[in-house]
């Protein structure tokens, strides 16, 4: 192997571990029932951030409850993908924003998950039209909500 295969397996490497896959920006799961997803107006996602030291951990939860059918469909940033900002993104959605049970119900699931931080939910329609830190960002923002985590959404 010469130098410049070396210097390419190294730079583009594969790994299981988002936090060493540099092979991809994304990586992602889908519920087994999932047929077909399609990010539009309607659709939205619950944004969790995490260091390069807790995304491993974090993304094999949400890899599973994924694929045992408890979420619908999630993504998570690799190296790659958090090279940017120095952190990890994991994205994991939901069919319609304005369908408070469905949000709250995939919000309980993460926190079953152990995740019970404060976090955003940002419809997809934001993203669609590129709207990027600014305060109309997230749909809902717990870490703005002191009681978030008794809060039910209404919408």
């Amino acid at each position: 192997m010469d130098i410049n295969e070396e210097l390419f397996k190294y730079l583009f490497a594969h790994s299981e571990k988002p936090s060493e896959d540099k092979s991809t920006p994304w990586k992602r799961a889908a519920n087994p029932t999932l047929k077909e997803f399609n990010s539009n107006e309607k659709t939205g996602k619950w944004c969790l951030v995490f260091s390069p030291q807790e995304i491993d951990d974090a993304w094999t939860k949400i890899h599973k409850a994924t694929k045992d059918g408890k979420l619908l469909l999630a993504k998570c940033s690799t190296a790659l993908g958090a090279m940017r900002f120095g952190t990890h993104l994991v994205c994991v959605y939901t069919t319609d924003w304005q369908d408070s049970e469905d949000i709250q119900k995939t919000r309980e699931t993460l926190r079953t998950l152990g995740f019970t931080q404060p976090l955003k939910y940002k419809r997809d329609i934001e993203t669609i039209n590129r709207v990027y830190n600014t305060d109309n960002e997230y749909y809902i923002d717990e870490t703005k909500d002191i009681a978030f985590n008794t809060k039910k959404y209404k919408i």
